[in-house]
């Protein structure tokens, strides 16, 4: 996944994004508000024997002790939003920097005490506070320059000078550590979106082939069809059938490639006897719209590559091809040495593509095309193989032009 793919979301995506990140962002809030209100007492009690302005200590500490507590109890609010959450951190955040600063400025602190405070909020706002991204980096930068701004006239300014470099480098590890973090939440939405798109296709396909089954039975038992209507349903059935197993098949592998720790079974195979199998489990896919597929690919052609995926691989790319091409058409299936690779290419006469729909081809956007005799698909076949070539450290490429056909290349590791 690119940066621009993981940060840059749709308007509706990114509040669909801070939607599922609410609940578990509340409950951080919570705790959090609880352990700083906590500080704030125990400060209170230090402060009053170590400080000699203590009013305004105590004045400070009581706001900020009653911001949190206002947030706390918004936290239980029904009708509170994403957005509004992000609005209230924010607000409350200004309002406890701001005392950090007014204390500095108008008690006899430690020399420390600024300093230190922010560089353990940076920490914090890069971490627990419940900010995205984007409203924390933004807030620890500001925060920043006004600590260089104002230290000139702090009364600890000799100190807070000496201590410009560790504030600094503070800055740059809470933005990293930030942009790390985000990273990963933004990731791990990007792949249950996936699997609940998958999970919803793979239930409504799996659901409607069952669901004519029993109707046919039914139908069946009661004596109302004709041995002819029941065949023809019955192949009908099938063929949604087969389609199911390859979708099945497809996300059973796809599952355990996203489960912390999989990798790819790695061994050596020829290419050639792969080949036939994915042509002889679709030959009646072919047969029904007259397309003949020819193994061209050569004996002794050998790869390293979880063998299991390539089956899928080639099963997927295959099927895609049949249902794309014109009755009677013709569909080729090459293999050669490259760089280090084998290079399969599927060639086929059908239908084609224009760059842009090469383009969404292996985008995560679930696309469906009938196929030239009205086949169905869930569209996500190819992102799928796109995800299994990616695995075995191979590529994918697609060539294709508008009513001429296409062509996808496949490169697996050549065995050494």
């Amino acid at each position: 996944m690119t940066l621009s793919e993981v940060f840059r979301f749709a308007k509706k995506r990114e509040d669909a994004f801070q939607q599922f990140f609410f609940r578990q962002d509340l409950i951080i809030c919570r705790a959090t508000s609880i352990l700083v209100m906590s500080i704030m007492v125990l400060l209170m009690a230090i402060d009053y024997y170590r400080v000699q302005n203590f009013t305004v200590v105590l004045l400070a500490r009581v706001i900020v002790f009653v911001v949190l507590s206002i947030l706390f109890a918004l936290t239980y609010q029904k009708n509170m939003k994403a957005n509004e959450l992000q609005v209230w951190l924010l607000l409350i955040n200004f309002i406890f920097l701001g005392s950090l600063f007014f204390m500095d400025f108008m008690t006899k602190m430690v020399p420390f005490y600024l300093t230190n405070s922010i560089v353990v909020y940076i920490f914090i706002a890069s971490t627990v506070s419940g900010m995205r991204y984007r409203y924390n980096s933004v807030l620890n930068i500001v925060v920043v320059i006004l600590f260089f701004f104002y230290s000139p006239f702090s009364p600890n300014a000799e100190f807070h000078r000496t201590q410009i470099p560790n504030i600094v480098i503070s800055l740059h590890v809470g933005l990293l550590i930030g942009f790390v973090w985000e990273r990963h939440k933004r990731i791990n939405f990007i792949k249950q979106s996936q699997l609940n798109n998958l999970i919803n296709i793979f239930s409504h396909d799996m659901v409607s082939p069952l669901n004519s089954l029993l109707s046919l039975l039914s139908l069946n038992d009661r004596h109302l069809l004709e041995k002819g209507e029941f065949d023809m349903h019955v192949e009908n059935i099938k063929k949604t059938t087969t389609n199911n197993i390859l979708l099945l098949q497809n996300l059973v592998k796809w599952s355990r490639s996203q489960m912390d720790g999989f990798t790819p079974k790695v061994e050596s195979f020829e290419v050639s006897p792969f080949v036939d199998e994915a042509i002889s489990l679709l030959q009646n896919a072919a047969t029904e719209k007259q397309i003949t597929i020819h193994n061209r690919t050569i004996a002794g052609h050998k790869c390293m590559a979880d063998a299991e995926m390539t089956k899928l691989i080639l099963r997927n790319t295959i099927s895609n091809a049949i249902k794309f091409s014109h009755p009677n058409g013709v569909i080729e299936v090459y293999s050669k040495p490259e760089n280090g690779y084998v290079m399969l290419t599927i060639k086929d006469q059908g239908i084609g593509m224009t760059h842009e729909e090469v383009e969404r081809l292996f985008t995560r956007k679930v696309q469906s095309v009938p196929g030239t005799a009205n086949e169905r698909g869930t569209g996500i076949g190819l992102y799928l193989t796109r995800e299994f070539v990616t695995l075995n450290k191979g590529e994918i490429k697609v060539e294709s032009t508008k009513g001429e056909g296409s062509m996808v290349k496949i490169s697996l590791p050549i065995e050494a």
